[in-house]
């Protein structure tokens, strides 16, 4: 029989190894037999990779928690270089927005955004906020106006570019351009100057837009 005492101190050290994290299931695809690999933007940790065991399967209720894009509130395990999902709920599924594919293109592109920029283990409180707050604002206005919408990933991607030293209002604010067309040339130039390499999902957002 294990004593009260061991399994205290079991419980102790599994707690101690836990992480409790509010994230943002930037992508997920199948890993190993049911299982889903997560890609989550966390408030705490930066991008973290998440073993999500047996979602994929039809007995699995915790399918539909680990849906792309959704808000959730986690409980995660070290394992390896990756970690295991322990527990989760949904904060926001953001239901109304994903039946809109020129709103959804928006979420695509700030995924790519994150996954190019944040590393893991880095810690980004504010920025994480900023995404959700401009995440409830597409889900909240009408693509009809969609400059509203374009002006929510301008100021994503200058908050997301001055967070991390490349912009310095002094030298981009004094250039910056007034027409809205411009300043989205003028923001993905410089992006692709920082990461080396073209951005797939502006041209999504574009082909979206044209169809409404």
């Amino acid at each position: 029989m294990v004593s009260c005492a061991v399994l205290v101190r079991l419980s102790t050290l599994v707690s101690m190894i836990t992480q409790n994290e509010r994230g943002w299931v930037m992508s997920r695809y199948p890993y190993g037999e049911g299982s889903s690999m997560l890609h989550v933007f966390t408030r705490q940790s930066g991008v973290v990779s998440v073993v999500a065991k047996s979602v994929r399967k039809p007995s699995s209720r915790r399918g539909g928690h680990v849906d792309l894009f959704n808000e959730i509130e986690c409980s995660i395990r070290p394992f390896g270089e990756v970690f295991v999902l322990s527990e989760v709920t949904v904060v926001k599924a953001f239901e109304s927005l994903k039946q809109d594919l020129h709103k959804l293109s928006y979420l695509y592109y700030f995924a790519e955004l994150i996954e190019l920029f944040i590393q893991q283990e880095s810690g980004h409180h504010v920025l994480y906020d900023k995404l959700i707050s401009g995440i409830e604002f597409i889900e909240n206005h009408s693509t009809n106006h969609t400059r509203n919408l374009d002006e929510v990933a301008r100021r994503f991607e200058i908050y997301l570019l001055r967070s991390l030293g490349f912009w310095a209002d002094e030298v981009q604010g004094n250039d910056y351009p007034t027409n809205p067309s411009e300043q989205q040339k003028y923001n993905h130039q410089l992006i692709r100057e920082v990461v080396h390499r073209n951005l797939k999902t502006p041209s999504f957002i574009d082909l979206n837009k044209n169809k409404k």
